[in-house]
């Protein structure tokens, strides 16, 4: 039969057993794995919670378990002491967290599940998973704005991307930053996708300060020339590449809407035939208007 234990090496001759064996005496073999049983690795949930974020956009019950999936990768899944997300947890031999073999300092990391010890090398390697994640402290944050999860939130993105003479003063910087923000890294194999992917970690600066902001919305007027009595229309870009277009007529100046959160806008002129073809366009030009405009 099969168990799950771990070991102390007493000396070179013994190791002792973390809890007793459950039989008086026998042969057994041993088969040292990674991970065994049911368990989590954090970093899987995290990347979940990106699935089920956008699922919940499209149905309700999705939305609650993104956010008890968050909430656990951020109470159960990250290690304060360390900064990191841990490998594995709520395996047999995972638990408890913290802790191998009983040993209570907190240095000593079980095997398999957390890097162990302080030696920075292993600490940014750990961290390096925190890049698969920090869209776990988003949802969590958005759906309880406490200071304590806004805390954990600055915490966990400082100790992945806060980099010494690069943070600012107040956020958290250890001087450790993830392993792999390398020219290199950035540049091949998964890194990309985790660090400018899935963990999305780039809206956090947006989510702690509470989200989207509403927009804030201003019409401006762009002339038009309408020479030969052609229709015209506007596109106008906005910097999150969402599109709109104004059909204007041969009304000039022609308003658009603006909205002044996002910053300059780009806008392309198009003249129409009378059956609404393309006769001519101009070269797409920045919208940058400072102020209320009128006509």
């Amino acid at each position: 039969f099969g168990q799950i234990t771990s070991c102390t090496l007493s000396d070179p001759a013994h190791i002792e057993l973390y809890r007793p064996w459950p039989t008086p005496s026998g042969t057994f073999s041993y088969f040292h794995y990674n991970l065994v049983g049911r368990g989590t690795q954090p970093f899987m949930a995290g990347i979940k919670a990106l699935q089920m974020r956008y699922a919940g956009q499209v149905y309700a019950p999705y939305k609650r378990l993104d956010e008890a999936v968050s909430n656990w990768v951020g109470t159960t899944g990250f290690d304060p002491v360390v900064k990191a997300i841990y490998y594995g947890r709520v395996f047999p031999q995972c638990e408890p967290a913290l802790t191998d073999s009983g040993i209570t300092d907190v240095q000593v990391r079980t095997v398999g599940c957390m890097e162990s010890g302080f030696n920075p090398t292993y600490i940014s390697q750990a961290r390096a998973r925190n890049s698969e994640a920090q869209n776990a402290m988003t949802v969590m944050y958005l759906a309880n704005p406490t200071t304590t999860n806004q805390s954990l939130g600055d915490l966990f993105y400082g100790a992945t991307y806060g980099a010494s003479g690069y943070t600012a003063s107040g956020y958290f910087s250890d001087g450790v930053t993830a392993s792999n923000l390398d020219d290199n890294s950035l540049g091949a194999y998964k890194w990309p996708g985790f660090f400018f992917g899935v963990g999305m970690a780039h809206q956090w600066p947006a989510a702690r300060l509470g989200g989207v902001a509403p927009p804030q919305s201003r019409v401006v007027y762009i002339s038009l020339d309408l020479t030969g009595g052609m229709a015209s229309r506007i596109i106008v870009t906005a910097p999150s590449g969402a599109q709109v277009t104004y059909d204007c007529g041969t009304t000039s100046p022609c308003p658009v809407t603006v909205d002044d959160r996002q910053g300059s806008h780009w806008f392309q002129v198009q003249y129409l035939s009378p059956l609404g073809a393309v006769l001519s366009q101009t070269a797409p030009d920045l919208l940058n208007i400072p102020g209320p405009a009128s006509p």
